[in-house]
């Protein structure tokens, strides 16, 4: 019994002996998790300085003397408290933009590559920057701006119709497209649009453009053109016309000026309609200028055309544009100057 009782205490001494002894192998053990921070802790003390100006607190933690936030945390891991350094406010600030800018300066060249090797026309060029952080770069945000005014109004003398150069002659109209462009969101959510109808050179092709160009300023493309150049579109697309049509509906807003201007067929008639019919199916609006009466465009003489102006009514609100033909004064204005330069009595 006595021997029985020495051996099992001389086991259980040699079972704490060895239990004792792992315990001192697993603490002395380093796990390579620890070894990883180690070498994390280092970098980060390599890399944020301890700068004149910086304190330690009443915890005994690093505080940048600049804004007086940490540069020092204490965390426990692996069983013991850490201290390492850490980035304070003006730090992270400070490594941000330095990021931002290396991200940037690679943002730019790689656009510099693309429109010099592979960029077709404007187009590529505008997808290219939209389809990209292109915010975060002057240039590429300049650049986009010059793109879209080329995309959206070709014409370079319409680039000059803007609010700022509204002569204020009709201030009613220029107060319903002010309205308008300021409203362009609820405008855009519920697809309603503008019908301008008026006599000859009142000012209504002026006043729409002053929409397109306000929106393009803010940075929305707003597409101006009209029926006939959307005829040579599609005659250079002649298996792949629907895709066209829907391209038209990348433009948040669509401009089309001087309707019932283009000719009067068959084929003609159903381009309008089909423009018309994918706004309105996209939920997206449009302001079209005419030189129709209101007679005209509720009871058209052609019967084709009466599915047409029933919907523009439906997604347009219609505006009379009233007044004198301004473009026969301008042209008034022109010939006189001329004639006294010509010395043409």
């Amino acid at each position: 019994m006595n021997k029985l009782k020495s051996l099992s205490t001389e086991t259980i001494s040699k079972n704490d002996t060895f239990e004792r002894d792992c315990s001192e192998t697993q603490e002395n053990e380093v796990s390579p998790f620890a070894v990883l921070v180690d070498e994390i802790e280092k970098k980060a003390a390599s890399e944020i300085p301890i700068e004149q100006g910086d304190y330690y607190g009443e915890d005994g933690l690093l505080v940048c003397g600049k804004c007086n936030t940490k540069k020092q945390c204490r965390n426990e891991l692996f069983g013991r408290m850490r201290t390492h350094m850490c980035l304070c406010k003006c730090g992270a600030e400070a490594r941000n933009k330095k990021m931002e800018a290396i991200e940037r300066a690679e943002l730019e060249k790689k656009y510099h590559e693309y429109r010099s090797q592979y960029a077709r026309n404007d187009h590529d060029l505008f997808d290219w920057i939209n389809n990209r952080n292109y915010k975060i770069s002057i240039v590429l945000t300049a650049e986009r701006q010059t793109l879209l005014q080329r995309i959206c109004i070709p014409d370079k003398k319409m680039q000059g119709f803007t609010f700022d150069a509204d002569d204020g002659t009709n201030e009613k109209v220029s107060a319903i497209m002010r309205n308008y462009t300021n409203n362009f969101d609820t405008m855009l959510q519920t697809g309603k649009g503008l019908l301008l109808f008026g006599t000859v050179g009142t000012g209504k092709t002026f006043a729409a453009v002053c929409v397109a160009n306000a929106l393009i300023d803010k940075g929305i493309p707003a597409l101006v053109t009209n029926f006939a150049t959307i005829a040579d579109e599609l005659q250079k697309r002649f298996d792949d016309k629907q895709s066209y049509y829907k391209s038209l509906n990348r433009f948040p807003l669509l401009v089309i000026d001087d309707l019932s201007a283009e000719r009067k067929t068959e084929y003609m008639q159903e381009i309008v309609y089909n423009v018309i019919e994918n706004r309105c199916r996209a939920g997206l609006p449009l302001i079209v200028t005419t030189n129709l009466t209101a007679g005209q465009l509720k009871n058209p003489a052609d019967v084709t055309y009466q599915r047409t102006f029933s919907r523009l009514y439906e997604m347009c609100i219609p505006v009379e544009v009233s007044g004198q033909d301004r473009r026969r004064d301008c042209l008034r204005e022109d010939y006189k100057e001329y004639k006294d330069l010509l010395g043409i009595i």
